[in-house]
């Protein structure tokens, strides 16, 4: 009887996030500018959408109910275009990424032409609308969903799988935990990396939007100072452009943060096939190995 095949210990989430840390630094010139830029735009155009919601031409309020509607649709459309343009650089960003690990260069030509090949849109619009799906039932659901199809993207980059394959092959992975280590759990690891992300973002948003918020507020008490009673939808227009420059460098923040988690999960996939498929593969070799000892004399 052959002995067992060890299994490939996982990397322990401390070196994961160093490893991460320090792959996003290096190619942060190489990717950061071509993706974050378009990102940061289309975070620009939520307060216009906003503004659709709050007024009409010339700053009348919306009161009657098909000018309502009229806003509504309006806002309705600029988060849409938001959240395409914002998937479509996350997804460019994250095969940037893959190139960069496995040593093939960056590319952002092809990491945009790979974004936008009909099988990856097809496939990510799948994985969203399933975590939507999740979502509307309740949050838990929806962040499980979210962290088991986490590994589409690798999978697609890498195996060329697509669809409902691409899918499957991402919740095999991150749920592949043989010994029962919560430490070692896919998806702790990556809501865990997530979140390191997210308090990132937070406290550096924070420190930009400190400003603003002082001078919004400064405008605002000497208003009611001088008698004028504020008026939200009046602020909204006062301040717009405002908006708008704080909503782009908070998404060049985000596309930093973004690129770490991509480089994250990136790791993560490449740490998981090897754990995965390793013994298996060891397994077939060692059989290829031992043929020929056995015809010997």
């Amino acid at each position: 009887m052959s002995a067992a095949i060890p299994l490939v210990q996982p990397v322990p989430l401390r070196f994961l996030l160093d490893d991460t840390i320090v792959e996003a630094r290096r190619w942060f010139r190489a990717i950061y500018p071509g993706v974050a830029v378009p990102m940061a735009a289309a975070a620009a155009l939520v307060p216009f959408g906003q503004r659709f919601i709050q007024s009409g031409p010339g700053g009348a309020r919306r009161a009657s109910l098909p000018g309502a509607l009229e806003g509504f649709l309006g806002f309705l459309a600029v988060m849409v275009a938001f959240l395409v343009v914002y998937t479509v650089c996350y997804v460019a960003m994250l095969a940037a990424a893959g190139d960069a690990h496995h040593g093939r260069g960056v590319s952002l030509a092809r990491a945009w032409a790979f974004a936008l090949r009909p099988a990856v849109v097809g496939t990510v619009a799948l994985a969203l609308g399933a975590a939507t799906l999740a979502t509307g039932c309740c949050i838990l659901p929806g962040i499980y969903v979210s962290l088991v199809f986490a590994l589409t993207g690798p999978v697609m980059l890498e195996e060329a799988r697509f669809g409902t394959g691409a899918l499957g092959r991402s919740a095999a992975l991150m749920q592949y935990n043989p010994k029962g280590d919560f430490a070692a759990d896919p998806r702790v690891k990556l809501f865990l990396i997530v979140f390191v992300g997210m308090l990132l973002s937070y406290a550096a948003n924070f420190v930009v939007q400190v400003p603003f918020i002082v001078f919004q507020q400064v405008i605002l008490f000497r208003d009611i100072a001088n008698g004028r009673q504020p008026d939200p939808a009046a602020l909204m227009e006062r301040f717009l452009w405002l908006q708008v420059l704080l909503q782009f460098l908070g998404g060049l923040i985000n596309a930093a943060i973004n690129l770490f988690v991509a480089f994250g999960i990136t790791r993560l996939f490449v740490d998981l096939r090897a754990r995965k498929e390793g013994p298996d593969l060891e397994a077939a070799i060692g059989s290829l190995a031992a043929g020929p000892r056995a015809l010997a004399p």
